[in-house]
């Protein structure tokens, strides 16, 4: 009884209101009531304050309060992971993601995933292309985001998300600055910053060289905060997918436009999974990716 008595004290306060948590705990008002003074009566101690139809936490109440929110969270793991080895049910979601993706749709994503499935275990790899590309093919990941550099393949489920331009990151001091937008070109004495693995080098390289056209040194980064540090310290400019202009962008880093013979470069985004895909919900998950970059 004193765990379901936890539940209801933590929704009335969650909620501000006995009315709602009643609600969420799909019981009467009057007995969410009952219930929470049966609780005090137990205890020995006054946890709410009730004021007309507000009340306010007492000490003991806020102690209450926090030690119920952990307990609470303890015994859903617990559960969840008795269901899972009863029912044998893996509640895994593997999920690839470009190293490179500057933007929030992957992260709003994982969040209501996460929000409508607590009990999901989600395992999230980064990568560049062909790091994604590979994981997806030897079955290490269940989904992976990726830009398309090849024909679809009959083999995997290809759902197109967006089509983002292909920008670059320079730092605030830099001497285009003042510009909104760069000529490819225009960037040649400038090194061309590229997030890989040593083993992925030579194929970023050719990529960015060859197909995109920056002409300019290269020079390599593990992960997105050594390559933006770079970029800060003004060692060279890096190019990223997704919004010129985003809200928690750092004040020292401007991104400009990139432009191939006055031409913005698109680069499309995609899903890509095996069609018959074994993880836990992923096509559901697929689906919470195209709402997010259709509200982008």
């Amino acid at each position: 009884m004193l765990l379901r008595q936890m539940k209801y004290f933590k929704a009335v306060v969650d909620h501000k209101n006995f009315y709602d948590a009643a609600e969420a705990c799909n019981i009467s008002q009057s007995a969410i009531s009952q219930q929470i003074k049966a609780l005090e009566d137990e205890l020995g101690v006054l946890l709410l304050r009730r004021h007309n139809r507000t009340f306010s936490l007492t000490e003991a109440g806020e102690l209450f309060y926090r030690k119920s929110t952990i307990i609470l969270s303890d015994v859903n793991v617990l559960l969840s992971d008795i269901r899972r080895q009863v029912q044998h049910k893996d509640e895994s979601l593997r999920i690839g993601y470009p190293v490179n993706f500057a933007d929030e749709q992957i992260i709003n994503s994982v969040s209501l995933f996460k929000k409508r499935y607590p009990g999901a275990v989600l395992e999230l790899e980064s990568g560049n292309h062909e790091r994604l590309y590979e994981l997806l093919k030897t079955g290490k990941v269940d989904i992976v985001i990726n830009d398309q550099r090849r024909v679809f393949s009959d083999d995997y489920l290809n759902i197109e998300l967006t089509a983002f331009p292909l920008s670059v990151e320079i730092s605030m001091y830099h001497p285009y600055a003042t510009l909104d937008v760069v000529e490819i070109e225009d960037l040649k004495n400038f090194p061309c910053i590229l997030i890989a693995d040593k083993s992925q080098e030579d194929t970023e390289f050719t990529y960015y060289h060859d197909i995109i056209g920056f002409v300019g040194d290269f020079i390599f980064a593990r992960n997105l905060n050594e390559a933006r540090l770079m970029v800060t310290s003004g060692k060279g400019i890096m190019p990223v997918e997704g919004r010129v202009t985003v809200p928690n962008i750092s004040s020292t880093v401007k991104r400009l436009s990139l432009l191939k013979n006055g031409q913005i470069i698109n680069r499309k985004y995609c899903a890509f999974s095996k069609k018959s895909p074994t993880g836990y919900n992923v096509l559901e998950f697929i689906e919470e990716l195209k709402n997010q970059f259709k509200n982008q």
